[in-house]
Parts: C-alpha cells; sequence; structure tokens
C-alpha cells in the first residue's frame, strides 16, 4: 500500500484530487488558451510583454489561413 491510499479522511482525499485536477488544467488549458489568444491578435497592432492580453483582437489571422 503506498501513501496515497492511507489518506483515510474523505476531505484530504477530495483535497488531493482538487489539486491533480487544478494541475492539469494549468498544464493542459493554459497553452491551449495562449495559442487560441496568439491566434486571435490582430497583425497590425501586435502583443507585446507588459500586456496580459492583446490590445487588439482580430480574425486576420483566421481568414488568412482559411484562404477566405
Amino acid at each position: 500500500m503506498n501513501a496515497i491510499w492511507a489518506i483515510r479522511s474523505r476531505s484530504g482525499r477530495w483535497a488531493l484530487g482538487l489539486a491533480i485536477v487544478c494541475f492539469a488544467a494549468i498544464v493542459f488549458v493554459l497553452p491551449i488558451a495562449t495559442a487560441v489568444m496568439w491566434s486571435l491578435v490582430d497583425p497590425d497592432v501586435g502583443w507585446f510583454p507588459p500586456d496580459v492580453i492583446p490590445a487588439g483582437l482580430s480574425l486576420a489571422n483566421w481568414d488568412h489561413m482559411l484562404g477566405m
């Protein structure tokens, strides 16, 4: 028996499960969200380091990718 199964309290198991889910969300969702934000950046404005969210959003990159 390993140490994880030794957590006998229900709240302890829930806390461990929540920590694992939060870690997985950060590892998997954050890069995907960043990639989506980069695809929506307005090419004329750009996205530079002090800004957490781009100053201008546009579908120009998607329009160019789909060839419309």
